[in-house]
């Protein structure tokens, strides 16, 4: 891991630049549910406030920063108001009025959050779910082997290329980005389940309910597998865009993805005559 972080530092740094945005409000989005159903007013105001700051800065800095790849989605039907999608580069006008796109975004997002802040303020008594009611042992399972069909999925083009066997096109047609956002919901999906259930008795908790929670008297729990399922699909992701980077050729800057075969990994070396080029 240390290895892949000294060598895909840069990219790295700026994905998370780019995804602190929306991670900060899908977080200030659990730590408010958190916060009510812990019944902690001050968790509940640090989450709006955070998700105020995260939405500010995807509308305002990444908005202007990434105006042209905004412009290349936005022109997907091939027109859009105040765009010219016959062309791909962006002018300063087009950035300037994907400016106000965001602004007006922004000012949508503020009434949307001060909603949030006028009803989930004040306390309210939360309701308490077992893992039976909300299905999180059969969810978090559901996860862990969508990940690890997503390895497998990763390893079969190299598995193709050390059987030199062909490899189905579908393999290359859908990519490891698509299974790979097919898992983080998933595992969205499980930790709000997860935040539905409480996981720790207090002292002013009554009997019925300590009784009622069965769960924490369980060793291993869907919880536990959970949190291994999301290393696992860290680790998976790491290992795709190392892979994905090494199957993709470029050539005059457009990126070409091929197959490996073992004839790729044998230098072309005539062990019969030492002297002949190439050795």
């Amino acid at each position: 891991m240390l290895l892949l972080l000294v060598t895909y530092w840069r990219p790295l740094a700026w994905f998370l630049f780019y995804a602190s945005g929306p991670f900060f409000v899908v977080f200030s989005i659990f730590a408010l549910k958190r916060g009510i159903q812990h019944r902690k007013t001050e968790l509940r105001q640090h989450a709006i406030f955070t998700m105020f700051g995260a939405v500010l800065k995807m509308c305002l800095i990444d908005v202007r920063m990434l105006a042209e790849n905004i412009k290349g989605a936005a022109c997907f039907a091939g027109v859009f108001p105040g765009l010219d999608c016959s062309v791909k580069s962006i002018s300063l006008h087009e950035t300037n009025i994907l400016s106000f796109y965001g602004i007006v975004v922004l000012c949508g997002a503020c009434l949307v959050l001060f909603n949030l802040y006028r009803n989930y303020l004040p306390d309210r008594k939360p309701l308490e779910c077992t893992l039976e009611q909300v299905h999180l042992k059969f969810w978090v399972t559901i996860t862990l082997w969508s990940t690890i069909l997503m390895a497998l999925w990763g390893i079969a083009p190299w598995l193709g290329a050390l059987l030199d066997a062909p490899l189905p096109r579908v393999f290359l047609e859908i990519n490891w980005k698509t299974l790979g956002v097919i898992n983080l919901c998933l595992l969205v999906v499980d930790f709000w389940k997860v935040e539905s259930i409480i996981w720790e008795n207090k002292m002013s908790d009554s009997k019925e309910l300590k009784a009622k929670r069965t769960h924490l008297q369980q060793t291993w729990t869907p919880k536990d597998t959970l949190w291994m399922t999301v290393f696992l699909y860290l680790l998976v992701c790491a290992l795709s865009y190392v892979g994905n980077d090494v199957l993709t050729v470029k050539k005059n800057d457009n990126e070409v993805h091929r197959r490996f075969h073992l004839s790729d990994y044998v230098p072309d070396v005539d062990i019969s005559n030492p002297g002949a080029k190439g050795n």
